[in-house]
Formats: structure tokens, sequence, C-alpha cells
């Protein structure tokens, strides 16, 4: 997975482990992605992890419970 710093992606990608982070300048990108390109074998094996890293932590009723938790700590702040 490749992927900007925004809405999340920082809670799911370990950079050089399951993906990498890109910035808006096409130099970086262009890097990354090469960098990627180059090294097929390790492109694999971050994929498994991703998947791995998907399966264990974002099941359909673990993210069921996440949003309860969520709107129930939401519903429960003094605010």
């Amino acid at each position: 997975m490749v992927a900007t710093r925004i809405n999340g992606t920082e809670d799911f990608i370990s950079p050089g482990e399951n993906g990498d982070f890109i910035e808006h300048d096409p130099a970086q990108v262009a890097t990354v992605l090469r960098r990627l390109c180059e090294h097929p074998q390790h492109l694999k094996i971050m994929g498994a992890n991703a998947r791995e890293r998907v399966e264990m932590n974002y099941t359909w009723d673990r993210i069921a419970q996440m949003t309860e938790d969520a709107y129930l700590a939401h519903l429960n702040s003094p605010n």
C-alpha cells in the first residue's frame, strides 16, 4: 500500500513493513514507486504483511465494535 498520511493511514501503514508513505511531491512519489518496482519480492512480502494486518485487526466484528465504542464515548462525554 502506498498512501499519504491522511485519514488514519498512519494507524495502518508501517513503512517498509506493509507499505510506504508518499508526499504531494512528484519526485518523492517517483522515488518510492521506483524502489518498490525494483524489489518485487519485497513488494510481495509487504502485500502479505498488509493482508495479515487487515485480517487480524479489521474484521467486520472489530469495525462494528470500534464504531459502537466511538458512539458510546461521544454519547457519554460531558460536552
